[in-house]
């Protein structure tokens, strides 16, 4: 039985080795063991390409897991990184290799290879992990520029009455916005 193969008992013909799988020596009675996590092993080839564990990606559905995806033990297809998530890099061998989505942006679709693509957008801020653009809406006495990972107080000397804004209003004249995160100035004292 050739390399990337195995020989059932009483078989004439070599058997390929199965997806997720591989056959690294020859003369097998069954398969060496799964492919190794960061790997992935699609195809049910004989020869060289079924013949490695951790396949360097030179045969047609075998080889080193992409970026935006993972590829536990045995990995017959990659697995996306879901929404909300990103991974610029190969190899990875668990969900745990996908980073949540940068601060300040969001991650709408599966297998991402960059966390800083989509801005939240001005009047909204995004946490990391956001999948969702317009979720999280800037709130009364503070603004969101879009690249917010919380909502940033307007400081002292302005205000905000309104929620999904990206600026804050300039206090007034005859009123008062000593604090920041103000939302109502205040009638300056007489004198």
């Amino acid at each position: 039985c050739p390399i990337g193969s195995f020989c059932l008992a009483a078989s004439e013909m070599p058997t390929p080795c199965p997806p997720g799988k591989y056959c690294g020596v020859a003369g097998l009675h069954s398969v060496s063991g799964p492919c190794d996590a960061g790997y992935y092993c699609t195809s049910a080839d004989g020869g060289a390409s079924g013949g490695v564990s951790r396949p360097v990606g030179d045969y047609s559905g075998r080889g080193p897991c992409p970026a935006g995806f993972f590829c536990p033990v045995g990995t017959v297809d990659p697995q996306v990184c879901p929404r909300g998530t990103f991974s610029g890099k190969e190899r990875n061998r668990n969900i745990s290799d996908c980073l949540p989505c940068v601060a300040g942006y969001y991650c709408p679709v599966e297998n991402m290879t960059s966390g800083d693509v989509y801005p939240c957008g001005a009047g909204y801020y995004c946490p990391p992990g956001m999948w969702e653009e317009r979720s999280l809406i800037c709130t009364i006495g503070h603004f969101c520029d879009g690249t917010d990972r919380f909502p940033s107080p307007c400081p002292s000397g302005s205000y905000q009455d309104e929620t999904t804004t990206s600026s804050c209003k300039e206090c007034p004249t005859a009123y008062t916005c000593q604090v920041a995160r103000t939302v109502f100035p205040s009638i300056c004292p007489a004198g």
